[in-house]
């Protein structure tokens, strides 16, 4: 199963991108319980960046990569990589707030989900 088709139409449609998971603050904190729920893990995030003329790419921020422990369980590594993407995106996002950028550029975290082992 592709990693949007887990996600509500209304929720998939907000992606930046067609093919992966990248959304604004609110959406991707929701995208994460609901990966969590269904047993996906998360392997990571990125930081992508939407320029005020609708252009979108990468962003020179911090990016997270998580894998799951030798003795970890598949759903302690669920729990954890949510946790921890979830704690540092917010981080992420508040240091961005803190910060000066551009005007008009908005923020967005990509998610890496893993399906269920």
């Amino acid at each position: 199963m592709h990693a949007l088709e887990v996600l509500p139409t209304d929720l998939r449609g907000r992606s930046l991108s067609p093919r992966e998971p990248v959304f604004v603050l609110k959406d991707v904190l929701e995208a994460l319980a609901l990966y969590q729920t269904a047993g996906w893990a998360q392997l990571g995030w990125e930081t992508w960046l939407k320029y005020p003329d609708g252009k979108h790419g990468h962003a020179p921020t911090p990016t997270l990569d998580l894998e799951q422990g030798k003795s970890e369980t598949w759903r302690e590594f669920v729990r954890r990589s949510h946790d921890s993407c979830a704690e540092t995106i917010r981080t992420t996002q508040r240091e961005w707030e803190a910060s000066s950028h551009n005007e008009g550029e908005v923020l967005y975290f990509c998610l890496t989900p893993a399906e269920p082992a």
